[in-house]
């Protein structure tokens, strides 16, 4: 009525009137596709036993101050042979890494790769060291918005895991917008068992 109104004392605002209109239209059409997206996600996992077992958080992650190795993995089961060389070149460096931990795996790739991955392993530090061939230190920009889903189990199983991530992320209307992280919570380091090894997904 308050519209009506306006127009009735000035035709000429029925232009403003209707665009405003279209706009609330155009927002309610988004919202209501984004809750169909949701609940169709929803009906999808309700059918798939693995699905259930993860549920994905949307969060930022904060720019870090690290420790970075860029490396070609021959494959994964490689990992465990690099990362104990880079520990110890951040000690030889005199690095003192953050509390709360915070080590990651950025993969360069952009695709699920066997064998020669591109990647870079990343420890939080309280400061920046002197660099060295092999370790480098430098802020680790931060993501605005990450998908994220924890991972419990052994790092072998992590392809489950981000095929569904990767099939949440386009059935919720995102997309991909740089290279996902590998973040470990608990591992080989402080779990003897691989069943209780826990890794977020970025």
């Amino acid at each position: 009525l308050d519209t009506i109104a306006r127009v009735i004392e000035d035709p000429g605002a029925i232009e403003a009137c209707l665009q405003l209109k279209a706009r609330e239209l155009e927002e309610t059409v988004l919202t209501e596709s984004r809750r169909l997206r949701e609940v169709n996600n929803l009906l999808r996992q309700l059918k798939g036993e693995s699905a259930m077992k993860y549920t994905v958080r949307i969060k930022e992650l904060p720019d870090v101050i690290g420790a970075s190795m860029r490396t070609i993995l021959p494959g994964y089961d490689t990992f465990f042979d690099i990362v104990p060389k880079m520990g110890d070149e951040m000690r030889r460096q005199g690095a003192v890494c953050r509390e709360p931990a915070y080590c990651f795996t950025i993969y360069h790739d952009g695709e699920y790769k066997e064998q020669d991955i591109d990647v870079e392993v990343c420890e939080a530090v309280v400061k920046v060291c002197p660099d060295s061939e092999m370790v480098r230190y430098k802020t680790i920009p931060g993501v605005a918005q990450a998908a994220c889903v924890l991972h419990k189990g052994s790092y072998s199983a992590l392809r489950e895991a981000y095929a569904f991530l990767y099939r949440w992320i386009g059935d919720n209307g995102y997309r991909p917008a740089g290279p996902s992280r590998d973040s470990y919570i608990d591992g080989i380091w402080n779990k003897d068992s691989e069943e209780d090894w826990l890794t977020e997904i970025q």
